[in-house]
């Protein structure tokens, strides 16, 4: 993650020539996959409860939290956490049989998070996330 230029430099100094320090947060983005793995822990339970009660507003709402942004949201983060130990992404996601169409693949969420929790470059992390895709191996810096 770039953090802030010193803010008392003069507005004229231009960004390239300003150090930009960034630091590897993958451990940051493992907390985040286990905090969304726990949501869902939680919603399912609190589905149940609701079952239970007969509250089907209820049910279907935490139903499509937790299937629709807490799973999108999950799979970007591990997409992202495999692409950023080097893992290809051919071993990740298996291909699915026609009957079964798949999920698009959630490009800028994982871009956004290698910006985030990487070192990858921040100008060229839809470039790292294309190659890798490809098969290519991901080029810290």
């Amino acid at each position: 993650m770039s953090e802030l230029p010193n803010p008392n430099l003069h507005p004229a100094v231009a960004e390239s020539q300003v150090e930009v320090v960034r630091r590897d947060r993958r451990t940051e983005l493992k907390v985040k996959i286990k905090s969304l793995a726990a949501e869902a822990r939680l919603i399912r339970t609190e589905e149940l409860r609701a079952k239970k009660c007969g509250d089907t507003h209820k049910l279907n709402s935490l139903h499509s939290h937790r299937v629709v942004v807490v799973r999108e949201q999950a799979r970007a983060s591990l997409l992202c956490y495999a692409m950023l130990r080097g893992r290809p992404y051919s071993q990740l996601e298996a291909r699915r049989n026609s009957t079964r169409p798949s999920k698009p693949f959630p490009f800028e969420k994982v871009v956004k998070m290698a910006k985030s929790f990487g070192l990858i470059s921040v100008t060229g992390a839809h470039m790292q996330v294309t190659n890798w895709m490809n098969g290519k191996p991901v080029v810290a810096g």
